[in-house]
C-alpha cells in the first residue's frame, strides 16, 4: 500500500509530466506556424531562423515524447499499487470467508 507521501509524490510527477506535454505541444504548434510563415515570406525568412524554429519543433517533440513516457510509467506504478491492494483485500476476504 502506498503511503500518503508516496501518493503525493506520484501525483506531483504526473502533474510535471502533463506540463511537459503541454509545453511540448505549444512549441510544436508555434514552431510549425513560424516555419510556414518564413517559407511564405522569403524576404524575412533566413536559413538561420528556419533552423531555430526547426530546433524548437524538435525540442517540442522531445518534450512530448519524454512526458508521455514518464506519465505512462507513473500511471502504471499507481495502477500496480492499486491492483496489489485489491488483490490483498480480495485474498483476505477469501481467507475470512473460508473460516
Amino acid at each position: 500500500m502506498l503511503s500518503p507521501d508516496q501518493v503525493d509524490r506520484l501525483e506531483e510527477n504526473r502533474s510535471k509530466d502533463t506540463v511537459m506535454i503541454f509545453i511540448g505541444w505549444f512549441l510544436i504548434v508555434s514552431g510549425c506556424f513560424f516555419i510556414l510563415f518564413l517559407d511564405w515570406d522569403r524576404r524575412g525568412g533566413t536559413s538561420m531562423m528556419e533552423i531555430m524554429f526547426s530546433a524548437e519543433v524538435l525540442l517540442g517533440l522531445t518534450l512530448v515524447t519524454v512526458g508521455s513516457i514518464m506519465r505512462r510509467m507513473v500511471l502504471r506504478q499507481m495502477d500496480a499499487e492499486h491492483c496489489d491492494d485489491f488483490e490483498a483485500r480480495e485474498g483476505a476476504a477469501k481467507a475470512a470467508s473460508s473460516h
